[in-house]
């Protein structure tokens, strides 16, 4: 059924002095069949159901807007937010210690444990970091110790954390003699990124270089 023609009305048509005719009646009669085809897809008046989508996409009707916290926790119900949904990253560390030496790692805030690996065979010491009171931090701060009496040994941290997010950010951390002892990257840093790095070097007196992702890969670590 093609869509009747709007016709409208004409000044000459409304005046006082214009009479009600067929032309004016029936101008009328097809205009409220145009808008019922346009909204409905019919001309029957007992026809209800919208033709046109109307899902505030913003393309075929004005976009939703929620107010600030308007969502709460009783709308979502419970475990509505499912895995896929947080918005979580991962961290790389890498180093080398010399035999009986440690370094100290901070991680990120809204971090899960991390996965430590090393070639020594019987793995690295992992120590708490805060020998005395309870820092009130939920800051992730460990030590892990090569405790090998003669020999150096490399080491790999993996974590994953929930981020903001920063973007891809890379590190590598330096010693006084300017050799390459400790590599830190972020795949999409947290916010709080630079004073994870600031902390890390501080803490083992090491001075850090912002760096690309291939500058960051093919960084050497001296062992």
């Amino acid at each position: 059924m093609a869509l009747e023609t709007w016709n409208g009305r004409t000044a000459s048509q409304t005046d006082a002095d214009s009479p009600l005719d067929t032309t004016l009646m029936d101008g009328l009669r097809k205009d409220l069949d145009h808008l019922r085809q346009a909204l409905y897809g019919s001309t029957d008046p007992n026809f209800h159901t919208p033709i046109w989508g109307h899902n505030h996409d913003g393309v075929n009707s004005a976009s939703a807007t929620v107010a600030n916290g308007a969502i709460t926790q009783a709308k979502l119900a419970n475990a509505v937010v499912g895995q896929a949904q947080v918005k979580s990253s991962t961290a790389y560390i890498a180093g080398s210690l010399n035999a009986d030496t440690g370094v100290i790692i901070t991680m990120s805030d809204y971090s899960f444990f991390p996965n430590i690996a090393s070639t020594f065979t019987t793995g690295m010491d992992i120590l708490s970091y805060y020998s005395a009171t309870n820092p009130d931090s939920t800051v992730g701060k460990i030590k892990i110790h090569n405790t090998h009496a003669t020999d150096a040994y490399p080491y790999w941290i993996n974590y994953r954390y929930i981020t903001a997010s920063e973007g891809q950010q890379y590190f590598i951390l330096k010693n006084a003699a300017q050799k390459i002892v400790l590599k830190y990257g972020f795949e999409d840093a947290p916010p709080e990124y630079l004073a994870v790095i600031n902390t890390v070097a501080a803490d083992n007196n090491l001075t850090f270089v912002k760096v690309n992702k291939i500058e960051f890969d093919i960084a050497i670590i001296e062992i």
